[in-house]
């Protein structure tokens, strides 16, 4: 069980600027999940998935 404080950190609304941060930082030969889509498939596609994997 996590705490009011850290419950509503957790909540908060991400940037845009702050996935794209992460995708440039993934191993681009590894896999994010199930999908199978490596870090390379996002940093080459993002301006086309960009926009739907924030809204999900």
């Amino acid at each position: 069980m996590c705490s009011k404080k850290s419950n509503e950190w957790l909540e908060v609304d991400y940037m845009e600027s702050e996935i794209v941060q992460a995708i440039k930082q993934m191993d681009p030969r590894k896999a994010l999940g199930v999908d199978g889509l490596s870090g390379n498939f996002f940093k080459y596609n993002w301006e086309t998935v960009g926009l739907g994997t924030k809204e999900s």
